[in-house]
């Protein structure tokens, strides 16, 4: 009742064959919901639909398989894709930065799961992945309650031999997709923080010791009759420029560093989303001038 949509996944690893080239690469087998439940339309084609559980095989490609594979062409929907010696229909093609993980292996195909497949009989074992989409105004302990419940049920009426009592925990897609790389990030984080604390602290001595150098310049102008007012308008506009400057400058450095940083992927894990700077940039630079 907290789910207005269930899907599973089960991963699969094929030889893909084209005429250029040849290679192994993971893809999921996916029950005709899996699309739906995600919301993300294909950029050619069409998705896995019910119907596709009987018929001929049919295949939807990753955007990276469709480049490496077909040049992007646009005539590649209708087309043959072998897989493991067995030829399967290209129906679709998804955007380039639907990245669906899970145990944070990424995939390039996915294939319906059709009937008499391995997993699509009740009562098996087997690695499988369930993906679901909360009902408006549900949240996450609503639905980690009703799956809780779900799983003593499961467990009353299923006992076979070796069978462990496990617990089903239910998380984001984008915390577990982003799992890996985190950790790191938030460490990052940490780090860049504390490096702001030390150059806030060095700046701040750096202006005391020049404000104190500056004395003598600001008696001898409030002797001639200069306000005070003006003096700190003064003084008031020489910080606000140095920390425009510096905060444009962290602002160029850092994109620049994204980009490196996205290019390099030394984790080997980042997203196929687009990474770069976004409207909460603006709170650090924010940061970043009241500390300067």
């Amino acid at each position: 009742r907290t789910l207005m949509s269930v899907s599973a996944a089960f991963v699969r690893d094929v030889t893909v064959t084209a005429a250029s080239d040849a290679q192994t690469v993971l893809g999921l087998t996916v029950t005709p919901e899996f699309f739906g439940t995600l919301g993300v339309p294909p950029v050619l084609g069409r998705t896995v639909s019910p119907a596709d559980e009987t018929g001929s095989r049919v295949v939807v490609i990753s955007y990276g398989l469709w480049e490496r594979f077909f040049g992007a062409s646009d005539q590649v929907i209708g087309t043959a894709l072998t897989m493991s010696g067995v030829p399967h229909e290209i129906i679709g093609v998804m955007p380039r930065d639907f990245d669906v993980r899970v145990l944070d292996m990424r995939f390039e195909f996915w294939i319906p799961l059709r009937r008499g497949d391995a997993g699509y009989e009740p009562g098996g074992l087997g690695p499988v992945a369930i993906i679901g989409r909360l009902r408006e105004g549900v949240g996450m302990a609503a639905a980690q309650s009703e799956v809780a419940a779900i799983t003593r049920e499961i467990e009353s009426k299923y006992q076979p031999p070796n069978f462990n009592q496990f617990v089903a925990t239910l998380s984001s897609l984008q915390a577990d997709n982003t799992r890996t790389v985190r950790a790191t990030l938030l460490t990052v984080l940490a780090a860049v923080v504390c490096l702001l604390l030390i150059t806030g602290t060095n700046v701040a001595t750096l202006l005391l010791g020049r404000g104190l150098a500056r004395m003598r310049e600001t008696a001898i102008r409030l002797a001639l009759g200069c306000g005070r007012g003006r003096l700190v308008r003064q003084f008031l506009t020489e910080s606000l420029l140095t920390a425009l400057l510096g905060t444009i400058g962290g602002l160029v450095l850092a994109a620049f560093a994204i980009r490196l940083f996205t290019a390099w992927n030394p984790l080997g894990d980042l997203p196929a989303n687009r990474i770069g700077l976004d409207v909460r940039t603006l709170f650090a630079a924010a940061v970043a001038m009241i500390a300067m």
